[in-house]
């Protein structure tokens, strides 16, 4: 498994946007504690082109249609964000703190992600 930092992935993303980066990668904020599951985490914030984002993207995709016909938006939402987080193996909402470190986001704010999520989608 190949381990390299945020700043290491953000400065090949800029170099070539067509760089492949090896599968199974895990991309940390140069703080080997916390690493991020590119898999399955989900980053806020820039650059956020990471496989565990297109994995939430895909389940916007899919579940759109629903969510337009969901009486309570906001439990259709917690509903996505349940799934991924109990799911095996689970991803995170993370977002960069003030200590340049990624840190687990509180639900609230992770279903507020999905819905901004979900209500872009629906625009397109």
């Amino acid at each position: 498994m190949k381990i390299i930092s945020e700043a290491q992935y953000n400065h090949v993303r800029k170099k070539s946007d067509g760089v492949e980066i090896a599968e199974g990668a895990i991309f940390g904020a140069m703080d080997k504690d916390r690493n991020i599951d590119a898999d399955h985490d989900i980053l806020s914030g820039k650059n956020t082109h990471y496989p565990g984002n297109e994995k939430l993207s895909h389940l916007v995709k899919e579940n759109h249609k629903a969510y337009s016909n969901a009486e309570n938006t906001i439990k259709f939402a917690t509903g996505i964000v349940e799934s991924l987080r109990s799911a095996d193996p689970s991803s995170r909402f993370l977002t960069m703190n003030d200590a340049d470190k990624y840190v687990d986001i509180v639900d609230a704010k992770a279903i507020k992600k999905v819905l901004e999520a979900l209500r872009k989608y629906k625009k397109q």
